[in-house]
């Protein structure tokens, strides 16, 4: 018989080869005792600069609703900075006065160990710059004004960049750089500047956005891919969803034979909505799986004082529209108002109401209209013109109290003029509202029948910012010489076409109603997700509310990534993008390179 010394060294070998066939099995086992760090980001901005102020509160709104975290610091901080402070994962510089604060041996030796040196303003400095390969042509602050952007190359799947004057108008340094830089976004006018370019440096990236444009909210799509696919291994988290609402549903009619209708159907506007516009929008829909949320108004009177009756302007019509509505698998109803008065006290283009106690009133009439006809419970509300005060969410919330979203417009100055409602004309975010938490707000990114390169370029700025298409129009489109631009089938041609963009750049998304999406939006900012990765891995960590969906970014993995405790939905772009679902409050997502 054997000794015990040779059975227990035949016991460790057997041991430690099960051991390697479970770190074999399961990669994260195998992984675990490298070192795993944060993913956050060390912001420098200027607190004495408005523009720097500008892009850092832009940046920050950015990150937050992608799940990440960050350090800010003044550029002042600076000087007094080395090496061993820089430990963020993307030092990110958004004031011009960086460049020239910073220590240049310093910040190019944490990029070469592996850092992400981001400029997220123009800015030069030749000590710093000149070593990564770029130089002034003109001297190190020769700015050119500049309008249009175009890109080199597909930002995002087949979908590339671009916007003409007068739509995009910005500035940026003169400079040449070294074939060592890729140009992803280039100025259109005046040619051969560079507005977006990277390059790796030693281990780590650099990326260098020659303008100001990050200041403005269309380019948090842009700021947050040319960050995040920087990195070895990251991710952001996102709605996946498609949101398309329709507003004055039913519209506006009063039988009269008018414009492109009556020319080309000699049909007057009821006509053109029951038998035309209805059916064959809402047979479009159902061929591609996108409901609508109507949001309607019972009439177009301007009375601002009680009493309020129960007037519903043309009845009939009123009723048809609704019936159809509601039998069309899907789809669901919103409020747009008692009347189409913005609920407002003062500085609207409507009549400003009297008091919130007449506000309260009409949309106590409202609803009880609403509860009469046997609606739908209503949890949506789009302000008329996209404007209400608080005195307004006060009168909803007091009068109304089955709605808790409000839906208006995510930028101002859109093809429909819309007034701007706050004092930087921003526009909303999605998220509760900072004075009535109890209201989220769900924002429309884009509006319209045409897939114009504005339109373009807000869906895409929606799809990579939020993963989201967050989109309006409006029946009576085809009644406006400005927004119809040509007769009705080119227009639902075009609805087509751009509902089928925004498919095909979400795929796997779902398609809901403003009502639906709710609750997971709810359920989105409860919850402060973080990130750990190191080489191979990257943790995603829940703990009290959920999000499910998440772009997920590799710079150099081959293959698609294992995942423990969720699953790939799909692969965006090969080995380099992927819609993740998480499934439990903690997800690891494997790579292999």
């Amino acid at each position: 018989m054997r000794n015990p010394l040779f059975r227990l060294k035949i016991k460790m070998f057997f041991f430690t080869q099960i051991l390697c066939l479970i770190a074999i099995s399961f990669p994260s086992i195998a992984i675990s005792s490298e070192p795993v760090s944060k993913t956050n980001f060390l912001l420098v901005s200027d607190s004495q600069e408005k523009n720097s102020i500008k892009l850092v509160d832009n940046l920050k709104r950015a990150l937050q609703c992608a799940g990440h975290t960050f350090v800010e610091v003044d550029v002042t901080a600076l000087p007094g900075m080395t090496r061993k402070d820089f430990t963020e994962s993307a030092l990110i510089l958004c004031c011009e006065k960086a460049a020239s604060q910073i220590f240049p041996p310093d910040a190019l030796s944490y990029v070469q160990d592996g850092g992400i040196l981001y400029f997220a303003y123009r800015c030069f400095h030749p000590e710093l710059m000149n070593p990564l390969g770029m130089k002034a042509r003109d001297g190190p602050h020769m700015f050119v004004d500049a309008r249009g952007l175009e890109a080199h190359r597909p930002f995002f799947r087949q979908c590339r960049p671009e916007l003409q004057i007068p739509l995009f108008v910005s500035n940026g340094c003169n400079i040449d750089v070294s074939q060592e830089w890729e140009v992803q976004l280039n100025y259109k006018n005046p040619p051969n500047i560079p507005l977006l370019l990277t390059r790796s440096f030693g281990k780590g990236q650099v990326i260098f956005w020659n303008s100001s444009c990050l200041q403005m909210k269309e380019f948090r799509g842009l700021f947050l891919f040319s960050l995040l696919r920087s990195l070895p291994i990251a991710a952001m988290s996102v709605f996946n969803r498609i949101i398309l609402q329709i507003d004055d549903s039913p519209p506006p009619a009063y039988d009269l034979k008018r414009g492109v209708v009556a020319r080309d159907f000699g049909f007057s506007d009821f006509q053109f909505y029951q038998n035309i516009f209805y059916e064959q929008v809402m047979q479009l829909l159902e061929e591609l799986a996108v409901p609508a949320t109507h949001f309607l108004i019972f009439n177009y009177q301007d009375q601002i004082r009680g009493p309020f009756n129960k007037t519903i302007d043309r009845l009939e019509f009123f009723d048809n529209i609704i019936k159809k509505i509601l039998n069309t698998r899907g789809h669901d109803l919103g409020l747009h108002g008692y009347n189409h008065q913005s609920l407002m006290l003062t500085g609207t283009t409507s009549r400003s109401w009297p008091s919130i106690e007449e506000m309260s009133q009409s949309l106590q009439q409202a609803f009880s209209m609403w509860q009469e006809k046997k609606l739908p419970p209503c949890m949506v509300y789009v302000p008329p013109n996209n404007l209400i005060d608080n005195a307004g969410k006060q009168a909803i919330l007091n009068a109304f109290p089955t709605i808790c979203t409000i839906c208006r417009v995510y930028t101002s100055g859109n093809d429909y003029r819309v007034e701007a409602f706050n004092r930087d004309g921003g526009g909303d975010e999605f998220g509760p509202d900072e004075k009535f938490p109890r209201l989220l707000l769900m924002p429309r990114i884009s509006s319209g029948f045409y897939l114009t390169e504005l339109v373009r370029f807000s869906v895409l700025n929606g799809i990579l910012t939020h993963g989201v298409f967050s989109h309006f129009i409006h029946p009576d489109d085809i009644y406006d010489s400005v927004r119809a631009k040509s007769n009705w089938e080119i227009m639902l041609l075009n609805l087509r076409r751009l509902l089928l963009f925004a498919k095909e750049n979400l795929p796997a998304a779902e398609a809901t109603t403003a009502g639906k999406f709710m609750l997971p939006m709810k359920k989105y900012f409860e919850e402060n997700i973080h990130f750990e990765q190191n080489s191979t891995c990257l943790k995603v960590i829940q703990q009290k509310g959920f999000r499910e969906f998440f772009y997920v970014f590799s710079r150099d993995a081959s293959g698609d990534p294992v995942i423990h405790g969720g699953k790939l939905i799909a692969t965006l772009e090969p080995n380099r993008l992927f819609l993740v679902k998480a499934v439990e409050p903690t997800m690891e997502i494997l790579f292999s390179h």
